[in-house]
C-alpha cells in the first residue's frame, strides 16, 4: 500500500459522482424508453435506479460512501471502525462493539480494534 494507490482510489470519487449525475440526467429518457416498452428499458431502467437505492447491494451510492468513509478514516482503524459501525449504521458505540464481537469474533485483534474504537470515538465526541 502507497500514498500513491490511496490517492488513485480517492480519485475515483470523483468519476463515480460524475456518473451518477449522468443516470441522473438520463433518468427521463429511461423512463421514456420503459413505458414505451423497448426491449431491454425495463431492465437497464431498475439497473440504473439501483444506482440510487441505498438497500440495493454493490449500487455506486456505497461505492461513494465507501470511498468518504476511505478518506476520513486517512488509514485509522478505529476512525473507520467507528464510522463504518456507529455513523453508517448507526449504531450506539456499545452496539458497535456488539456488532464487531459479532461479526469479526472475540479473539485479542478484535478486542483491541473494539478498544481502540471507543478512544476514537470518545476522542471525537
Amino acid at each position: 500500500m502507497s500514498v500513491k494507490d490511496v490517492a488513485a482510489a480517492l480519485a475515483l470519487g470523483e468519476s463515480v459522482r460524475k456518473l451518477m449525475a449522468d443516470f441522473g440526467v438520463a433518468q427521463p429518457t429511461l423512463a421514456r424508453l420503459k413505458k414505451s416498452d423497448y426491449p431491454g428499458a425495463e431492465w437497464l431502467f431498475e439497473q440504473v435506479w439501483c444506482v440510487f437505492e441505498s438497500d440495493c447491494s454493490g449500487g455506486l451510492t456505497r461505492v461513494i460512501e465507501a470511498l468518504e468513509m476511505l478518506k476520513a478514516a486517512n488509514g485509522n482503524v478505529a476512525a473507520y471502525d467507528f464510522r463504518f459501525y456507529s455513523i453508517w449504521e448507526g449504531a450506539t458505540v456499545d452496539g458497535a462493539a456488539k456488532e464487531m464481537v459479532q461479526s469479526l469474533g472475540t479473539d485479542t485483534e478484535v478486542l483491541d480494534r473494539i478498544k481502540a474504537m471507543r478512544q476514537y470515538a470518545a476522542s471525537v465526541a
